[in-house]
């Protein structure tokens, strides 16, 4: 119970008060009650009681930095986002972790392919070799490699012998077009490629310098000695080269990965990342599970840098697939039995269609024997796939890893032990890393509140190449010095803390929409998804119809496609979810589209057919013609039939509203809302039509009576909440509603000043301020008069630059607020771009106009 005055509730948007449930308020309630136990509550209140404190202390502190959470939750919060602090031995650089292996186990096999394969002195030798080759071309320390190759053992020896050189490689493929090829090594900028035997490109077309990199039967220096005798280096294994001094802190490699602009993006990342993945891996998994790992991912992506090194610092050896080697059951199962491979690594979606297959074939349970671990990454894990294989396969450790390129391949880990949930976290940082949850002032979140994910620690990459803006941008200063880290990186994931202190992926911030005003993580509908039993994957994104409204659409893939339909997925997520968060079109798939990375292409999905899946039945009834005709128009559609429903057809709370009206337009009688909720198909509403027309014919209702406009007259709820809401940020533009009309011919100015007048004139809103009188918020009216239209004039410049000062022009008055007070509240502005060119500017503050209007 609210102890204030009634009125006070009204100046606040207590959204609990105001709970939809498809109409059904108990539900509503219901429905919130499960989501907070009692110590959510407490605690969310504890929250309220300090933000209204901090309020009253100083009105003049911006939102962001009142004092939410109390000290002691702040120190939690920050402990619960520092990883194991672990002060390792000796910081190194990773080929000189392989070096000491090397050293202690040369006669070992370190990477097979096939029947082939090197052992760690024959790396090695090669490593050097290449080395030496790019140290004749001048490149060392702080030099940037291309390598471009199929996949296969050159891969590694190119990539050993760039570290060796004290530069950083950057793997290229040669499937790539080659304009993007020429765009990174433009990037680069190395003069010298490092290519196998068959490079698909020549000197010519990359205007590069095309180096050989030995393959396993090519003699190197060395070869034919005895390696455990050779050269009488520290420890008795080869000596060591004369080259410049390298630091951890060196970049290891860029790898490019595609920018929101279309420019791929070149990511440093240094040793000092990587060794401390591989040195926690070790803690982690053990060396055993280190003893045979098997490549899954093509060299071009950060995945590979593990799956190919981290067992040859501990006397493991990789095993690669050869480039046209498919990733299927069949021959995943024979790998793993022919070299017994003991770790590997998929992206979920092949780890998604493996795990039914090896699951169902006796057989290929059988090959997986010798397996200890499994790493799934790069996308969110789907749950049920996860607990099918630990139940089946209860002896291999299934690890869900989390990291983007910029923090080092991996940095956040949780292991799935059975039945955990809905959906699986992305689990606690690793060693020496930090992983925060934080809101858009850059301040802790509480846990199970919504919050962008940073990083920091070891883990952190050094940036972007060739792009300071970027970096600076992404790579941002750390407001917690207790942390011990001076940056930061921005991961643009949108995460909540969970209770026991892991973190759960909820979607990316820019993934965000906003739908009929409601803002919706597509995450939280995917998840409701994959609880159905006929859904192997989810995705929901944001698309237009064709009456150019977004609308959701929801994208499953299916195991049997005929046995999942849209309505049964309608229906399941309309038990679970409001309905402005069930999707308008389903579309249901075998297998989503793949990149070539194994992720979701999500540009190659279909387009959905936003018409309803049952049978079209012309309306039978001249009220049926008419109700079909208003909802055709108010949702966009060219023919709405009498069994189909207002909300399957994209329909939702506030075009409801614009139907009820013009429904009882059209025939003379007054509806409820709820009437379309309770019967939302055309035939349902026609029969409620025909009940109200029936109805009115007893005794007529009471007449609206206009009031006298000499007075200040009462706001109605959502003009209060917008008052209070100027009253706290008079500068605040949130509330300023902007149209843009181009207009092309003669025009009559003087006319089009008249035309606005007159429309100002027919609406007393547009003439109407906002005042406090005896602590009471009224409007008050005046009287009409001639309104002043704003000209501009740009035809005098280049065209370019008259597009770019009108759409500043646009921007400024978007941005410009109004004053609620003196008025006016609405705004025309005009610009002339040229003869016959004009655009028209339209705003106006929410508080005269509904949007609809």
């Amino acid at each position: 119970p609210l102890e204030r005055p009634p009125r006070l509730a009204t100046q606040f948007d207590l959204s609990l008060t105001l709970f939809e449930w498809d109409g059904r308020i108990a539900g509503g309630v219901e429905y919130a009650a499960a989501l907070f136990d009692g110590a959510t509550v407490e605690r969310s209140l504890e929250y309220l009681r300090r933000a209204l404190e901090g309020m009253v202390a100083d009105d003049r502190q911006p939102v962001g930095s009142l004092p939410l959470l109390p000290e002691a939750e702040r120190a939690r919060l920050l402990d619960e986002s520092r990883g194991p602090s672990v002060a390792w031995a000796a910081e190194a650089c990773i080929h000189e972790l392989f070096e000491a292996q090397v050293r202690r186990t040369p006669d070992a096999p370190a990477v097979v392919l096939g029947a082939a394969a090197l052992t760690y002195a024959q790396l090695d030798r090669r490593a050097e070799a290449v080395a030496s080759a790019l140290a004749a071309h001048g490149i060392g320390r702080g030099g940037r490699v291309p390598i471009l190759m199929e996949r296969g053992l050159g891969v590694p020896v190119a990539m050993l012998g760039v570290m060796k050189s004290g530069a950083a490689f950057s793997p290229l493929d040669p499937r790539w077009p080659a304009a993007r090829l020429r765009q990174v090594l433009d990037d680069l900028g190395c003069e010298v490629v490092l290519v196998d035997g068959a490079p698909p490109f020549g000197e010519a077309e990359l205007g590069r310098t095309l180096l050989a990199v030995p393959g396993a039967d090519d003699p190197v220096p060395g070869d034919g000695e005895d390696d455990r005798a050779r050269g009488e280096g520290p420890g008795g294994g080869p000596p060591e080269r004369s080259r410049a001094p390298r630091s951890p802190e060196d970049p290891i490699y860029v790898i490019h990965t595609s920018g929101s602009t279309g420019t791929p993006r070149g990511v440093l990342v240094p040793h000092r990342g990587i060794a401390n993945r591989f040195r926690w891996m070790s803690g982690h998994f053990g060396a055993e599970a280190a003893q045979v790992v098997l490549q899954t991912t093509r060299h071009v992506y950060d995945s590979a840098v593990w799956q190919l090194f981290w067992p040859l610092t501990l006397g493991g050896r990789s095993v690669m697939l050869a480039g046209d080697e498919e990733l299927a059951a069949g021959p995943v199962a024979a790998l793993v039995r022919g070299h017994g491979v003991t770790m590997t690594d998929f992206v979920p979606s092949v780890f998604n269609e493996l795990v039914p297959r090896l699951v169902d074939d006796a057989e290929a349970r059988s090959a997986l024997a010798s397996l200890r671990a499994v790493v799934v990454g790069g996308e969110q894990i789907t749950a049920g796939t996860a607990y099918a294989f630990v139940e089946r396969f209860p002896g291999v450790r299934v690890v869900n890893l989390y990291g983007p390129t910029e923090a080092s391949i991996g940095c956040i880990c949780h292991e799935v032990t059975g039945r955990e949930g809905g959906r699986i976290p992305i689990g606690r940082p690793i060693a020496n890393t930090h992983a925060l949850v934080l809101d858009g002032c850059r301040g802790l979140v509480p846990a199970g509140v919504a919050g962008e994910l940073y990083l920091a620690g070891a883990c952190l990459g050094l940036g972007y190449l060739n792009a300071a803006e970027k970096t600076r941008a992404a790579f941002v200063d750390n407001p917690f010095p207790e942390l011990g880290s001076e940056r930061m990186y921005r991961t643009g994931d949108r995460v909540r803390r969970l209770p026991g202190g892991e973190i759960e992926f909820l979607g990316r911030v820019d993934q965000q929409v906003k739908i009929r005003g409601f803002r919706i993580e597509p995450g939280e509908i995917e998840a409701a998804l994959l609880q159905h039993p006929g859904v192997r994957e989810a995705l929901v994104l944001a698309r237009e119809a064709a009456s150019g409204e977004r609308r959701l659409v929801g994208y499953v893939a299916a195991a049997g496609v005929e046995g999942v339909a849209a309505a049964g997925l309608r229906a399941h997520l309309g038990a679970r979810l409001p309905d402005y968060m069930v999707p308008g079109a389903f579309v249901v798939l075998e297998r989503f589209p793949r990149t070539p990375g194994g992720k979701v292409d999500r540009g190659a999905l279909p387009a959905p057919a936003w018409e309803a899946e049952a049978a079209y039945v012309a309306p039978r009834t001249p009220v049926e013609e008419i109700v079909a005709g208003i909802w055709a128009e108010v949702l966009g559609r060219e023919r709405v039939g009498a069994h189909d429903g207002f909300f399957e057809l994209g329909g939702h709370s506030l075009l409801a509203m614009r139907v009820v009206a013009r429904v009882g337009e059209a025939f003379g009688a007054e509806l409820p809302l709820r009437a379309l909720f309770e019967s939302p198909t055309v035939a349902g509403l026609a029969e409620r039509v025909r009940a109200a027309v029936s109805a009115t014919e007893g005794p007529p209702p009471l007449p609206l009576r206009a009031v006298p406009r000499d007075g200040g007259l009462v706001l109605s709820f959502g003009q209060e909440r917008l008052w209070s809401a100027w009253r706290s940020d008079p500068r605040s533009p949130s509330y300023n509603l902007h149209h843009r009309v181009r207009l092309r011919g003669a025009l009559d100015v003087s006319v089009l000043e008249r035309a606005l007048a007159g429309v100002v004139r027919r609406h007393e809103s547009l003439r109407t301020t906002f005042h406090e009188r005896n602590g009471r918020a009224v409007q008050v009216i005046h009287p009409a008069g001639p309104i002043l239209l704003r000209q501009v004039d740009v035809s005098g410049l280049p065209e370019a630059a008259r597009e770019e000062a009108v759409a500043s022009l646009g921007a400024g008055e978007t941005h410009r607020p109004f004053d609620l007070e003196q008025g006016p509240l609405f705004r025309p502005v005009l610009a002339r771009m040229g003869e016959g060119d004009f655009a028209l500017f339209l705003t106006l503050h929410h508080i005269v106009t509904d949007g609809w209007s």
